[in-house]
């Protein structure tokens, strides 16, 4: 807006100068006349006007010398005001123009520091974004490390169970084995005690025939080959 002005204003100088230069060259083309000469007129009676041979011509009036002096100095003095005036015009032109130039290079500075502004603006917050993803990766990692941590940890207990499972499993069948083991001993044992009492039988039997006790034995000899073969398909069973 002040700059509209300002051009305005300018304009209208350069009008002004236009119109007064076109002014006086004007009245001194306009100036082909005819020229009489008038001198001192000490009586101070009227001038008549002297006969033109044609309506279209003019008749210029020659003052004296002193009026002509006096003339001159006004002419002089106008001259003198009027390149005052213009020196005037041109300083204050050259002032707008400063002025104008000064106004523009403060917007032009106004219109930097806003736009260096508006990028600091921009980079900051693009340096704040940066510090948001950043800490938001940093916060990622940390949660996908306790989950890792988490998962190793649950596979580790996992793993810790098994094994105790494994090892419980095993002093099981070792106590089944211990069992079973003991069971064929007393079984063996109880064997032995039989035979022993069957010996005795047999001893006392003896007197009856000895057929009857080879029989007997042969009989024996077959029941304790069955009976360690079925121990034995049991025990390779068990």
């Amino acid at each position: 807006m002040k700059r509209d002005k300002l051009l305005t204003k300018i304009s209208f100088l350069l009008i002004f100068i236009l119109t007064f230069l076109m002014k006086d060259s004007i009245s001194q083309e306009s100036l082909t006349i005819k020229k009489i000469i008038i001198e001192d007129n000490e009586t101070g009676g009227r001038l008549l006007s002297p006969p033109t041979e044609s309506k279209k011509e003019k008749i210029k009036l020659i003052p004296p010398k002193s009026i002509q002096k006096k003339e001159t100095n006004k002419k002089l003095i106008k001259e003198k005001e009027k390149a005052e005036k213009l020196k005037k015009i041109e300083i204050e032109k050259k002032r707008i123009t400063e002025e104008l130039k000064k106004k523009e290079l403060e917007e032009k500075r106004i219109t930097d520091e806003k736009k260096k502004k508006e990028l600091e603006k921009k980079r900051i917050a693009d340096e704040e974004k940066r510090e948001e993803l950043n800490k938001k990766r940093i916060a990622d990692e940390l949660k996908k490390k306790e989950l890792e941590k988490k998962r190793i940890a649950e596979e580790q207990k996992e793993k810790e169970v098994e094994e105790k499972r494994q090892v419980e499993k095993q002093r099981r069948q070792q106590l089944e084995k211990q069992r079973r083991a003991e069971e064929s001993k007393k079984e063996q044992l109880e064997e032995k005690r039989q035979v022993e009492e069957q010996r005795r039988q047999e001893l006392d039997k003896k007197r009856l025939a000895d057929e009857q006790k080879k029989k007997e034995l042969e009989e024996k000899r077959i029941a304790n080959e069955k009976k360690k073969k079925e121990l034995e398909e049991k025990r390779i069973a068990d």
